[in-house]
């Protein structure tokens, strides 16, 4: 009989802490997760499928694409100008890869040129016939290289579009 004094201690203490969980997470319910380092929280929330981001009215032909450009620009550049994605970098690229100026860190968006299906004017000497993808990934002077956020979109994006139109991973030209 002693025995089950024990049993009945141990299955109380069960039920608070079960019922101490269910307020905490009744609580919580709801609320965003704060990223933390070595959680899944901060991957839980970017919801944004990279195959709709591709998604177009045009018509894509696998051969219309032969080469994709990473490119590293500063966002400080574009501060106080809100229609920065709509005009300046829309015109220069097909994707940017936001760190959370213009949206979250990590978003990805699709440009008039991606929309189009029409090259990006470039700043840069390089064939603009090989029908180059452009992808702009935004930094800042707090993250000058980028986030880790945003290099994890970036391969999905890159590994998604390198797969769709068969271009050749050396035909992946990486920021500088």
């Amino acid at each position: 009989m002693a025995g089950h004094g024990r049993s009945y201690t141990v299955l109380a203490l069960l039920l608070v802490s079960m019922g101490f969980g269910t307020i905490v997470l009744m609580k919580l319910e709801g609320k965003p997760f704060k990223p933390m380092p070595y959680s899944l929280s901060s991957q839980t929330r970017q919801t944004q499928n990279v195959g709709s981001i591709l998604s177009t009215n045009q018509d894509i032909k696998v051969e219309d694409w032969s080469q994709i450009e990473v490119v590293l620009a500063s966002s400080d550049k574009y501060q106080g100008q809100e229609d920065a994605l709509r005009n300046n970098l829309s015109n220069q690229y097909h994707f940017v890869v936001s760190n959370g100026f213009f949206g979250a860190d990590g978003q990805i968006f699709r440009t008039r040129c991606w929309s189009n299906q029409s090259l990006c004017k470039s700043n840069y000497s390089f064939d603009d016939t090989r029908k180059t993808i452009r992808i702009c990934v935004l930094s800042s002077s707090d993250c000058p290289k980028g986030t880790a956020n945003q290099y994890r979109r970036l391969e999905e994006l890159v590994s998604t579009l390198t797969n769709y139109y068969d271009i050749e991973k050396d035909n992946v030209i990486p920021a500088v």
